[in-house]
């Protein structure tokens, strides 16, 4: 009874059917709204827009369906489909790695694919052969009349070694499914990033398993590098927790355990301070727009809405307003202010200049940088780098280091002793001929 149970469950139909099940219910989680792709408004809308699907397929799992009981248990079963057959297959490898095969102690025998003989012109010639197919990697066993030899004998193990990848790339795989965390956070030059949730701006990739990341350091400096129109590099420098410095560049991000924050794009952070008539101090703030390569950001401030554009390199063709180049070389903020819907200001400022709105006037004090970074954290990817590491490794094992099987006897031929080889290779039958021509020339020649 038991073993039938193993079998059913190491059978190739039920792995077939346990990747269909696993097939239907990624496609449904891209049907589903699921909870961890949408913000709590609009997936209250929904609940309100469905009042009688949505709570029953909450209620089910359906709308947390990669976290679900039913797809943990699926893939608890796979794994289980794989590592039983992975079992099943030890008492073969371990046949094929032994010496005692009947296979081998008959040349005639169809398990070789090519045959040669080689003539006895000494006493000790028998020996001597066995010598050097020892020095040729073969491991040999019986006696000079009749013995066979085996290289490359654990080739076999590659096999169950390649296997255990897919189990540890599936294992790694899906811990990083469960346990991936991504967001993106605007962080300007003196502002420190502590991982709380309010940084991070929406939406957010919640994990299904776990937190968010415990991550936190502090922008020093922020170095956009251009030239002419086109953006070179874009390198951050920051100062972890402990004070150590570090580098980030859009192709090297900076890794903290299983998380890593990876740079996306710059933005100006103009500090904008609103006057009164006689110079006081209303209002400051620096604010995070999102204008670089001529776009034109908006937002609210003291009371007034503004729409902002920014000239890196500042030129005037009559009306027309634009930027040389990419390069700070002269940077400028145009900004236009609104209030109760109509037009109370427009200028272009340059730093330390100000813009007259009325009886009160706003000020274009300074210019830092902030940065778009996005916050991935995730476990497993160490696990499936092992994994294809280890892959390559038992593929290149198996196709290179391939197994090779020799038997000789020595026999009477027309009065003549004669030694008759058999040989097999593993792959590359087509080849067997010529490698068993080439090590005939080697044994003639010794």
């Amino acid at each position: 009874m038991l073993n039938r149970v193993v079998n059913r469950l190491a059978s190739l139909k039920f792995t077939l059917a346990l990747l269909l099940l696993l097939l239907a219910i990624f496609l449904l989680g891209l049907w589903i709204p699921q909870k961890s792709l949408f913000n709590q408004v609009m997936y209250e809308q929904w609940l309100k827009n469905s009042p009688m699907l949505a709570p029953f397929l909450d209620r089910t799992g359906m709308t947390h369906i990669y976290s679900s009981p039913l797809t943990i248990g699926i893939w608890v079963l796979f794994f289980t489909n794989l590592i039983l057959s992975m079992w099943q297959r030890i008492p073969l490898v371990r046949k094929r790695i032994s010496l005692g095969d009947a296979n081998l102690l008959d040349p005639a025998s169809p398990y070789f694919t090519a045959r040669r003989t080689l003539e006895i012109t000494g006493g000790q010639y028998p020996e001597r052969i066995m010598e050097l197919l020892k020095r040729e990697g073969f491991l040999l066993h019986g006696s000079p009349s009749f013995f066979c030899g085996v290289k490359n004998r654990y080739s076999a193990l590659a096999n169950p070694l390649f296997h255990l990848c897919f189990v540890l790339l599936l294992l790694g795989s899906i811990t990083g499914i469960y346990t991936r965390f991504v967001g993106k956070i605007a962080i300007a030059e003196g502002e420190s990033f502590t991982g709380a949730p309010g940084q991070y701006k929406q939406p957010l990739t919640l994990p299904l398993i776990g937190g968010l990341p415990d991550v936190g350091f502090t922008v020093r400096r922020i170095v956009p590098e251009m030239s002419g129109n086109t953006a070179l590099q874009l390198t951050a420098e920051i100062v972890d927790r402990a004070g150590k410095p570090h580098t980030m560049q859009i192709n090297r991000p900076y890794r903290q355990g299983s998380v890593s924050c990876v740079l996306k794009k710059p933005g100006i952070a103009p500090l904008l301070i609103l006057r009164d008539r006689s110079g006081k101090e209303l209002d400051g703030a620096y604010l995070k727009l999102d204008v670089l390569g001529g776009d034109e950001d908006s937002f609210d401030f003291a009371g007034y809405n503004f729409k902002a554009k920014f000239y890196a390199d500042y030129k005037r063709e009559g009306d027309k307003e634009s930027s040389a180049s990419l390069e700070f070389r002269n940077p400028v903020l145009r900004l236009t202010a609104m209030q109760g819907g109509r037009a109370v200001g427009s200028g272009a400022l340059r730093l330390g200049e100000s813009l007259a709105l009325g009886d009160r006037s706003i000020t274009f004090a300074e210019m830092p940088l902030w940065v778009l970074m996005q916050v991935v954290k995730e476990h497993g990817e160490g696990v499936v780098y092992f994994a294809l590491f280890l892959s390559s490794f038992a593929l290149a094992w198996r196709l290179i280091l391939y197994r090779r099987d020799i038997v000789c006897r020595v026999e009477e031929m027309d009065g003549r002793q004669v030694m008759v080889f058999a040989w097999r290779t593993e792959f590359y039958r087509a080849l067997a001929e010529e490698e068993l021509d080439e090590l005939m020339v080697k044994l003639g020649e010794d």
